[in-house]
């Protein structure tokens, strides 16, 4: 079985789609859940309830470097 992370955004509904495919059941455990904002709760209630790590981070924290 392979250990994942999902990364969503918005209301997490394609992440609810994976963590309930029963075809996937049997060949990924999904460890942590990686999303980029804080005020909607559907993405980190969703990974709650399925007993899943949340990660949320503020992308404006993140610099952009861009090489030349």
């Amino acid at each position: 079985m392979k250990k994942v992370a999902i990364f969503a955004s918005g209301t997490g509904s394609n992440f609810e789609k994976i963590a309930d495919d029963e075809r996937l059941k049997d060949k990924i455990s999904i460890e942590l859940l990686v999303c980029d904002r804080k005020r909607r709760s559907g993405n980190k209630k969703k990974a709650h309830d399925r007993n899943i790590k949340v990660f949320i981070f503020s992308a404006k924290r993140f610099r952009v470097q861009r090489s030349i």
